[in-house]
């Protein structure tokens, strides 16, 4: 690999995976309820963790948001299962994050 930005992105992932691995393998995430530590160390949150780290450190975000979709993609029954269970909230929450965009972007140009 000779692209800096990509061993940067690439032993980011590694070292975060290893550290969230090593943690619960010593038991310092006991903390974290079981269902979400699960969902926190399987397989396909690993691609997520992945993109993210790709959509911080290189400039070019094809391979961040590959993997995100990719990610997602794995993710759907969750996701879905989050917005299902708080359907309810999606548009107050996106009015009120909406609205506090606009308000930000007024105060800092004005």
């Amino acid at each position: 690999m000779k692209d800096k930005e990509t061993r940067l992105s690439l032993g980011a992932t590694l070292s975060f995976s290893g550290l969230l691995l090593l943690l619960n393998t010593f038991g310092f995430l006991k903390f974290i309820p079981f269902a979400y530590r699960t969902e926190m160390l399987d397989w396909r949150t690993f691609l997520l963790y992945a993109a993210l780290f790709f959509l911080i450190f290189k400039k070019e975000k094809t391979i961040g948001l590959v993997l995100l979709i990719i990610g997602l993609i794995f993710r759907f029954r969750s996701i879905y299962g989050l917005i299902a269970t708080y359907s309810h909230l999606i548009l107050p929450i996106g009015l009120l994050g909406g609205g506090l965009i606009l308000l930000l972007l007024a105060l800092r140009k004005g």
